[in-house]
């Protein structure tokens, strides 16, 4: 090759063509390091049961669409917009525990670098009476339904023991059952009976006629229905007697008393709220009109609720039972023999 002047080749756009080869690597901070940083955050975990943690990351989807103060302002005003009564029911078995309080009220790093268990936990762990507030809440919401169900049900019992007590039919029937009783019985200390308990009618069915072929209690029903069949009206007159062998007064009772211990609570957690610094305005907001207007309901409920476990004693004692007797069997067992 002839030596002479070399001809210059610009080689300018090389790095455009060869891209994929002359790329360097991004300095340190650059965007490559930013994506590692990325994938590393929201991946740690404050909290100390691990398995714990696990379920809450899964329940903390539900909140998905809002950020975590929206989260704790959303439980601690108890906005139904966010917060409703299936909701505040699944998180109650993540309210803060002692632990997990301490570790989230020690915590003063980079949030974005928490997951949602974490995070979810630093956001409510001081919110106040954070168990109590959910259950109040869900209670506010089912609080009519309860007192209605409850009301009912004691109002179904009262009537059909007023029902009982006072059926003319019936005590015409009784005393027709006792002459036959006391007529039988005559010379045996069993006779001149002033009355019997209901249970003792049960063995009429038991005694046999001399040929076998009819019950005492049959005698009894035919001779009535021979000679004052209107008595026997009692049979359809206190059907109701199905109805209040379903039910228990005791658990009716009960009901009640659940009903008015929590409005009870509320106050005590309300007059706590005014009283605390500051002050609780979310559950104040929440729950003082709601107590102001369903005390007067409670107590009448409660009313009620005694005034119905009163009929169903002198129902019974008018029939015979004595008050130990009374204590020793349900009502449902009790009007069960009358069926």
């Amino acid at each position: 090759m002839q030596e002479g002047k070399k001809k210059e080749i610009k080689f300018d756009d090389l790095e455009k063509v060869f891209e994929n080869v002359t790329k360097k690597p991004a300095a340190r901070g650059g965007v490559e390091e930013k994506k590692e940083e990325k994938k590393k955050k929201g991946a740690t975990c404050i909290l100390p049961d691990a398995k714990r943690a696990y379920q809450m990351n899964i329940m903390v989807n539900k909140f998905r669409k809002y950020t975590w103060d929206q989260v704790r302002d959303a439980i601690l005003n108890l906005d139904k917009k966010i917060v409703n009564n299936e909701l505040a029911t699944t998180l109650l078995p993540f309210a803060p525990q002692p632990e997990e309080i301490q570790v989230c009220a020690d915590w003063d790093g980079d949030k974005t670098e928490l997951d949602g268990a974490s995070n979810f936990m630093v956001a409510i762990h001081n919110i106040p009476r954070f168990v109590f507030r959910l259950r109040a809440f869900v209670f506010k919401d089912e609080f009519e339904a309860k007192v209605e169900a409850a009301v009912g049900d004691i109002g179904t019992f009262y009537k059909g023991c007023k029902t009982v007590k006072q059926n003319t039919n019936f005590q015409d029937f009784l005393s027709y059952t006792l002459q036959v009783a006391n007529f039988l019985n005559a010379g045996t200390n069993r006779g001149n009976a002033q009355g019997f308990k209901m249970k003792s009618i049960l063995a009429f069915n038991g005694v046999k006629s001399a040929d076998g072929k009819t019950s005492l209690y049959g005698y009894i029903i035919e001779k009535i229905n021979s000679e004052n069949p209107e008595c026997l009206n009692w049979v359809k007159e206190m059907k109701i007697i199905n109805d209040l062998a379903k039910m228990n007064v005791d658990e009716l009772t009960r009901d009640v008393d659940m009903i008015k211990s929590q409005i009870n609570t509320i106050k005590v957690h309300l007059d706590q709220s005014e009283k605390s610094n500051p002050k609780d305005e979310g559950f104040i907001n929440t729950f003082k009109e709601f107590y102001e207007k369903s005390k007067p309901v409670v107590d009448d409920a409660d009313k009620e609720a005694k005034e119905c476990k009163e009929m169903y004693f002198e129902c019974c004692k008018y029939y015979g039972e004595d008050e130990e007797g009374i204590k020793k069997q349900t009502s449902e067992e009790y009007w069960g023999l009358w069926k």
